[in-house]
């Protein structure tokens, strides 16, 4: 990872709902380097998804752009039209991986066809080469037997080798940076791992830039060099990932990487409660002493490494 070299800038980005001004997504930056993988973990409704869908400008109603920039390769995505996304930048340079392939893959158009389709929408001249493109990359995901399944409709597959058109879809154009917005979700267990796996090939291969949303932070500590903890529109915490997690700062932090831990069933509620207790105890100190001290940044510097915010005591939920 190149530090010199950064590949998307978010800037102060605010997100609202119309008509209420709820804010959905407050003070968002964040900068992400060529090659990296880069992780955003939270629960529902913290505003991932939307946040990734900020970035290439594809909010739908009634949610809207209040202030902010994205900044990929310089250029502020939220200030080019509508046509000049869809025919320069979605798909072609920043691609989308989503969960539910069933979902979002055409029923009644063969899978082969849908990723040409896309293809030659963005390499109009190409088209002789098309078919083998799509065939090898088939292949290289992981479907067996490409050049049959290049011809099955949506419904012939299993919901793995579904997913696997979903990222062949996202890497046929091959995109300087990839969006995986929960990648393994919905997916069986056995799945899942299959999922996981692939996801960790092309990253280590390609070396393409990529954002990770997901509530599995097994997932982000696997794949991912830095990561930021979302909660209620706003990150909490952000920096090199086995930093947050051996050493989680802010409660919600707290909260997540203690639910994860594969022990937790066997582990007392009282024990949980009593360390989240503790966690708001240090983090109320943290933000006393850094009042102190007339630090009036978003976020206070743990280490060059880690940096947690200053969200509102009150905005977190502790079970």
């Amino acid at each position: 990872m190149s530090v010199n070299n950064i590949i998307l800038e978010i800037q102060d980005l605010n997100v609202v709902i119309q008509e209420a001004e709820k804010e959905i997504l407050r003070n968002i930056n964040i900068e992400i380097f060529e090659g990296e993988c880069f992780g955003i973990i939270g629960g529902s409704g913290s505003g991932k998804s939307v946040l990734l869908n900020s970035i290439i400008n594809s909010l739908k109603e009634p949610l809207k752009m209040k202030s902010g920039k994205v900044l990929f390769n310089h250029q502020n995505l939220l200030e080019i039209s509508e046509n000049e996304l869809m025919s320069t930048i979605r798909g072609k340079k920043i691609a989308s991986i989503y969960p539910n392939p069933h979902w979002r893959l055409n029923p009644i158009e063969p899978v082969g066809k849908q990723i040409k389709d896309l293809y030659l929408s963005h390499f109009k001249d190409n088209i002789g080469d098309a078919d083998k493109k799509i065939v090898d990359l088939l292949r290289k995901v992981g479907i067996p037997d490409p050049e049959k399944r290049y011809h099955a409709y949506p419904y012939e597959l299993s919901g793995g080798m579904a997913q696997r058109i979903i990222v062949a879809l996202a890497l046929i154009c091959e995109p300087n940076l990839l969006l995986a917005d929960e990648p393994t979700g919905g997916l069986d267990a056995t799945i899942q791992i299959q999922v996981f796996n692939l996801m960790l090939d092309i990253i280590q291969k390609t070396k393409r830039s990529t954002i990770i949303a997901s509530r599995d932070i097994g997932l982000i500590a696997h794949l991912c060099q830095r990561m930021c903890v979302l909660s209620n529109g706003s990150i909490v915490e952000y920096g090199d990932v086995h930093e947050i997690i051996s050493n989680p700062i802010h409660p919600f932090t707290v909260k997540l990487i203690n639910i994860a831990k594969s022990n937790y069933k066997n582990r007392k509620k009282n024990d949980f409660r009593e360390k989240m207790i503790n966690s708001f105890k240090e983090y109320e100190k943290l933000i006393l002493k850094s009042n102190l001290e007339n630090n009036k940044n978003h976020f206070i510097e743990i280490n060059q490494n880690h940096f947690v915010g200053r969200a509102l005591i009150n905005e977190l939920i502790v079970n």
